[in-house]
């Protein structure tokens, strides 16, 4: 896998040339997808973070796929070694990393932007033990590094909304002091897999009762039965695999460059070549 020439970004760079590697096609059929889905989604800032320099915002962002029963949280990690940037009232000079829970973001990228430094380092537990230390070799066997329609949904709206979002004043209306609560309020990849298993479990039962049919209370018990089932399930799953998951990372400040570990008789595993950890210039 080659090396990329850009290891850190602004919002806006990202954009419009993501990781130094631009195609205009693409970008353009990302942003007529994201004027179309603006129109009939809502797409939400839900709380800021700042710690240790950093700034981090969580976005949440409605499925595409499976309308009006999933969201997607975006998280978007503002850190500049700049002492002069530090200084503006704006976060657009600052370089930017990410976390998405879209499946399309987990199973495409989230290993690649890992390895590039460009995944937030203190969301690594939100995903799955494993997953973050092997290349998509099915679901993007290319290798290429890209946008998910989560991740340039949410980095437009900040864009469109700079203002606000992009303004550390402005910000302090959704600043929370709290770090543990801003973490915990993004989900897991395992939580979003269940929600979208739920809806689609609702929507085939709903299929087999008839669309426009008024469900009947026993129908409606059945609904809500499946529903439990495949949620005790669930939860009972993730008891059982607690003692293997990674504690949540606290955001440190810094940056660092390391290297993928080849690994004989298996896949690479991979290692963050960025953190965002910074010393005072």
């Amino acid at each position: 896998m080659e090396r990329l020439s850009v290891s850190m970004q602004t919002l806006n760079e990202f954009i419009h040339n993501p990781f130094g590697q631009p195609n205009k096609q693409k970008y353009l059929q990302y942003e007529s997808r994201y004027q179309s889905f603006k129109k009939n989604n809502k797409i939400k800032l839900v709380k800021s973070l700042f710690i240790d320099d950093n700034y981090f915002i969580h976005v949440r962002v409605p499925s595409e796929s499976q309308k009006g029963s999933t969201h997607y949280d975006v998280v978007v990690q503002f850190y500049t070694p700049n002492k002069d940037v530090r200084r503006e009232l704006t976060l657009q000079h600052y370089y930017v990393q990410f976390f998405s829970n879209s499946p399309g973001f987990m199973y495409k990228y989230a290993s690649l932007y890992k390895l590039e430094g460009y995944l937030i380092e203190a969301l690594y537990n939100k995903f799955q033990p494993g997953m973050l230390d092997v290349l998509p070799d099915k679901a993007n066997k290319d290798y290429e590094l890209f946008y998910d329609s989560s991740i340039y949904y949410a980095c437009r709206y900040l864009l469109d909304n700079k203002i606000t979002c992009l303004g550390k004043l402005n910000l302090r209306i959704f600043s929370t002091k709290n770090s543990t609560r801003f973490f915990e309020n993004i989900q897991d990849t395992e939580s979003v897999g269940l929600m979208t298993d739920i809806a689609k479990l609702e929507r085939s039962i709903k299929q087999e009762i008839g669309k426009d049919t008024k469900l009947s209370q026993t129908e409606e018990v059945k609904l809500k039965t499946s529903k439990n089932k495949l949620f005790g399930k669930e939860i009972a799953k993730k008891h059982e695999n607690k003692s293997r998951r990674v504690t949540k990372k606290r955001a440190t400040k810094g940056a660092s460059r390391t290297t993928i570990t080849k690994v004989v008789g298996k896949k690479s595993k991979i290692i963050a070549r960025k953190t965002t950890r910074h010393d005072d210039e």
